[in-house]
């Protein structure tokens, strides 16, 4: 993975360039978005944490009995843990980078709305129960999904000077999960990928988003059919464009 720099300037104004809303979030910022998650380095990342998850799940059972009840970490600094990983800090960096640093604001906070509704989505699919028995949600986890996706875009947006430590915040976030008897080690392990990958595929957007519109700004996609005379009848196409 290779990380760049930003140019940081305050930019707030309306990034919708007076479109609806609603059509300016697909169109947008969903829609490159979810092609780039599409292309082949970001299914390389997913294909590698579904191995990785698959790997850790059979360790599951040792690694909580060796990290459970805070054996590994402090109740303070699981704690701290606990409270990086809550959503709120990620939403208020992103928002503070909208109105400072749009672009990579944007980036940030597309990253963390499709990270918790794939996390969201799969919990409630899964059922997995934690550890502690108290609920059914813990694959995968959302606190580390959400701080790896966090630390992920600011990696990209602001190289490792700003991603080293972000990614030191994301460990202890994984590591509070262990100690606080929340989540197996490998819901943290698919947690971390699926931030990872939706970081990534929001970094990605860019070079999709330029493609979604026409030279005149006007947008294109749906479905297209394109007729193609041949000698003694003739062939149709329909070219379909999310």
């Amino acid at each position: 993975l290779v990380f760049g720099g930003s140019d940081v300037a305050c930019a707030l104004e309306d990034p919708t360039r007076g479109e609806p809303v609603l059509e300016w979030v697909w169109e947008d910022q969903f829609k490159p978005t979810l092609k780039a998650a599409g292309e082949s380095g970001s299914l390389a990342i997913l294909g590698t944490g579904t191995v990785a998850t698959a790997v850790s799940f059979r360790y599951d059972d040792e690694f909580h009995e060796d990290t459970r009840d805070s054996k590994r970490m402090s109740k303070d600094l699981s704690a701290i843990g606990s409270q990086l990983g809550s959503g709120a800090p990620g939403i208020a960096i992103a928002a503070v980078q909208i109105i400072w640093d749009q672009g990579n604001g944007l980036q940030h906070a597309r990253a963390l709305a499709l990270t918790s509704a794939s996390h969201i989505s799969i919990a409630l699919a899964v059922q997995r129960e934690r550890p502690n028995k108290k609920a059914r949600i813990a694959f995968p986890s959302g606190h580390t999904s959400s701080a790896f996706a966090t630390a992920t875009s600011l990696a990209y947006s602001y190289g490792w000077p700003v991603g080293s430590p972000a990614f030191a915040a994301a460990g202890i976030v994984m590591g509070s999960k262990w100690a606080d008897n929340q989540h197996w080690l490998s819901d943290t392990v698919a947690g971390a990928f699926l931030g990872l990958y939706w970081a990534r595929a929001s970094h990605l957007s860019e070079k999709y988003r330029s493609a979604v519109g026409t030279a005149d700004g006007s947008k294109t996609g749906g479905v297209r059919v394109i007729p193609l005379p041949l000698d003694g009848g003739g062939y149709v196409g329909f070219d379909w464009d999310i």
